[in-house]
Parts: structure tokens; C-alpha cells; sequence
């Protein structure tokens, strides 16, 4: 097959369908955010214009390889982002400076996961990747965007931003994008569920995601840790375990975990 057909997905869920960009017409959010995508454009002009989200705006303008693990090497040293939402966390501090923005993803029903701004610098481009996850689908807005000169790939379909419109596209499969102006470029960009999800996916996902940031939540589904031969014979000798044993509990522990949360999402697809 073509490289820029290819899927590639780490986290993965079966069963989900496959294609490179949705209808966005199709859902009633899509529909909300762009007969009200002047206040976002209005807000972020004016508060891009003043000084208050220098003063106290929250990891303003950070790049890929500041807060993630994976994928950097594509993105490049100058793509920027401003988080509203991560993980299905509002930022407190960066939500009350765009408040329009927040009040609209709020009231137009948006199933997202993670909303941002994005900044592409003029004349910058992003090497053929994927976000490695089939379970989110992710939207584009334009904000301020130089139409006709930057693009996005998909699989082998090629599309433009445009200024308050929305594209809807699965970044499990391989993409690429470019900026050919002399000025840079701003989305806001959100990660969303797939509509194919079934509620109960959602909520099982929604758990893995809790347990990521708060692992005490799966303390009531784990095992008591089995002794290794080690683990017996340090006890026998000094009557309490030491650092390996303590390590090897961990380790149990972090199997555990993963098999519990598998099968909390199996549990959930198989409803």
C-alpha cells in the first residue's frame, strides 16, 4: 500500500470504521461551532492582541516536545500550542481568558477530549505521521488562517483550512500538512470521540483515562502482590522486604493494572 494510506494506531479499539476524513455536515456540534465561529476568531484576535495571556495564561504557546512523548520529530521545533483542555481537563486559568470559546464548546455539545490552539508558523510544514489512536477523531476550526497557500493530507485526500470552517479527519492514518505563506496559521484544534463509539466505550475510556492521572482508582481491583522466591528469603532473613521487593511489587502491580483496564474496555465493546 501507499505510506500516506497506512494506518498506525497503538491504542487501538476493533471495529471501528476507517476513513480519512468524516462529514462534518453530519454532526449537529460541527454545525454549532461554525455558525458561531466569528466569537472564537473575535476572542482570540482580541486576546491575542493584549497582554493578559502573557501575564497569566497557563504554558502559553508550548511546543510538541515541551509536554508530549511521541511523535516530536514530525511536528517540528516551532509548531505551538495553547491548551484549553487536556484528557477531559479544563485549564482553569486559560479557559477564563477565552471564556466565548469555552462557553461554545460547552454549549454546542463538542464530545472533546482535548481542545487547543495551534500555530503553524508561516513558510513551516509536518512530515507524514500518526497520532497512533483510532478511538478520537480530530477537528480543525480555522481562526486565522491564510487561505489558499496550507494544506493538510490525509491518507491521499488533500484539503485546505478556510477561516470558520471545520474539516473532521481520522489522525490514525498517516497525514501531513504544509504552510506555504508568509504568515503564520491558527486553528483550534480538538480531539474528539468516534462516533462509532457506544456509550458504555466511552465511559470505559474515559476510566483508563482517570486511572492514568489518579492510579490509586484501580487500588480496589488489584490483586495482593504473590511473593517472589526472593521476596521469601530476604523476609526469612531480615523479617521485612527490602528495595528489590518493594520494585518487584511494582512491577506486579503495573500488570495488574494493565490487564484490568483491557478488560474494562473489552468488558465495555462486548455490551
Amino acid at each position: 500500500r501507499e505510506p500516506m494510506l497506512r494506518q498506525q494506531a497503538n491504542s487501538y479499539i476493533e471495529g471501528l470504521p476507517l476513513q480519512p476524513f468524516h462529514d462534518e455536515q453530519a454532526h449537529a456540534w460541527v454545525r454549532e461551532l461554525e455558525a458561531k465561529a466569528h466569537l472564537v476568531q473575535e476572542e482570540f484576535k482580541q486576546v491575542i492582541a493584549g497582554d493578559e495571556l502573557q501575564r497569566r495564561g497557563n504554558n502559553v504557546w508550548i511546543g510538541l516536545a515541551d509536554n508530549r512523548d511521541a511523535g516530536t520529530e514530525a511536528y517540528g521545533p516551532e509548531w505551538r500550542t495553547l491548551g484549553l483542555q487536556d484528557r477531559g481537563l479544563w485549564d482553569a486559568v486559560n479557559t477564563q481568558i477565552f471564556p466565548e470559546t469555552t462557553a461554545l464548546l460547552h454549549s454546542s455539545g463538542t464530545p472533546c477530549v482535548e481542545a487547543f490552539f495551534a500555530k503553524m508558523p508561516a513558510g513551516s510544514s509536518i512530515n507524514a505521521h500518526s497520532d497512533g489512536c483510532n478511538f478520537h477523531l480530530t477537528c480543525h476550526l480555522g481562526v486565522d488562517v491564510p487561505e489558499g497557500e496550507c494544506w493538510i493530507q490525509v491518507g491521499d485526500q488533500r484539503r485546505e483550512w478556510r477561516n470558520g470552517r471545520v474539516m473532521l479527519f481520522d489522525t490514525s492514518v498517516m497525514h501531513a500538512a504544509a504552510n506555504d505563506a508568509a504568515v503564520d496559521r491558527y486553528i483550534l484544534m480538538l480531539r474528539v470521540w468516534h462516533p462509532a463509539l457506544t456509550p458504555e466505550e466511552i465511559v470505559a475510556l474515559e476510566w483508563i483515562f482517570s486511572c492514568l492521572d489518579e492510579p490509586h482508582l484501580l487500588e480496589p481491583y488489584l490483586p495482593p502482590p504473590t511473593p517472589t522466591v526472593a521476596t521469601s528469603l530476604t523476609v526469612g532473613r531480615k523479617g521485612s522486604a527490602d528495595g528489590g521487593a518493594v520494585a518487584d511489587g511494582s512491577r506486579a502491580e503495573r500488570r495488574a493494572a494493565e490487564k484490568a483496564a483491557k478488560k474494562a474496555a473489552k468488558k465495555a465493546r462486548a455490551r
